[in-house]
């Protein structure tokens, strides 16, 4: 009689510790992806307020396994904004992005002018194909660029859309000149 007692309350105690077993293991692999997904935003997020001196703004969001960044930034130039050197540098941030984490499919950023006014110079855009050709295209521009071939940053880019202050900025160095 008492073998049956302890046999029932072994019995019992096992089926409660099984059930808690798997109550965990099923709540603990539901938690998992959205816990990975916010450390990845939030990953991207630090990198990317390292990366811009001068960040205004940083968005990341998940979305269905995709993460897509908008940036807005002041660039850090000279006394002379040279755009070959923007797009280089935007380009630059992307290629590490994606390398890191290559659910990214989409970047936009909007380049500012003036910290006090803040008016928007320009916007350009990755989209996921772009992102996927960035490595190679941009590794090829580098080449260009170290053989002292013309160059071409902006072609890594869906799409540039530049205003009126962007368009008084000069496209290149001048390599032969004294100054920028």
């Amino acid at each position: 009689m008492l073998n049956k007692k302890i046999s029932v309350i072994w019995l019992f105690v096992s089926a409660i510790l099984l059930l808690a077993l798997l109550y965990c293991l099923f709540n603990s692999k539901r938690e998992e992806p959205a816990t990975k997904e916010k450390t990845s935003c939030q990953r991207i997020r630090d990198y990317t307020e390292n990366y811009f001196r001068f960040l205004e703004t940083a968005n990341v969001s998940e979305k269905m396994g995709e993460i897509k960044i908008e940036v807005s930034y002041i660039p850090e130039v000279g006394s002379v904004p040279i755009k070959q050197e923007i797009y280089q540098n935007a380009a630059y941030y992307a290629l590490q992005v994606v390398d890191f984490f290559p659910e990214v499919s989409y970047i936009e950023y909007k380049v500012l002018w003036d910290d006090k006014t803040k008016d928007e110079a320009m916007t350009l855009k990755l989209d996921e194909n772009a992102l996927s050709n960035l490595k190679n295209q941009y590794y090829n521009q580098i080449i260009a660029q170290n053989d002292d071939e013309e160059i071409s940053f902006q072609t890594l880019f869906t799409s540039v859309k530049q205003t009126d202050i962007s368009n008084e900025w000069r496209e290149d160095a001048d390599k032969n000149s004294n100054l920028p």
